[in-house]
């Protein structure tokens, strides 16, 4: 996604968000891929600024998800940034250090400023 234009993925991941709330399967895998979906476009966001209306749609999707251990990682991304666009850095903190603790401070790197980053060292 990164490689597209911010306004054209955002219509086809709002396509696929839409796909899935018209009929939300509830198997795992499907979850999985429709959250990292969302996760991976928040990145584009925040690489290409992308709308504030892109985040909340993306941010609000991750919630209505049904709660699930697969899908906890992709909601605690999804938690990091809608506190990266709100400028919360007392969340990203919180939530990078997490990350590292538990081995996927990878996930979030691009996103650190190299002041945030060495914190979380």
């Amino acid at each position: 996604m990164i490689f597209f234009d911010i306004d054209e993925t955002y219509h086809l991941v709002d396509s696929a968000f839409h796909a899935y709330e018209k009929n939300p399967e509830k198997d795992t895998f499907t979850l999985q891929f429709v959250a990292l979906i969302a996760v991976n476009f928040l990145n584009c966001c925040y690489h290409q600024k992308g709308r504030r209306e892109y985040v909340k749609r993306a941010i609000d999707f991750l919630r209505e998800l049904p709660i699930d251990n697969a899908l906890g990682l992709a909601s605690i991304l999804g938690t990091y940034y809608e506190a990266l666009f709100n400028e919360d850095y007392k969340m990203i903190e919180t939530i990078a250090k997490i990350l590292k603790r538990s081995g996927y401070l990878s996930m979030i790197e691009d996103t650190l400023e190299s002041n945030q980053n060495n914190m979380c060292k």
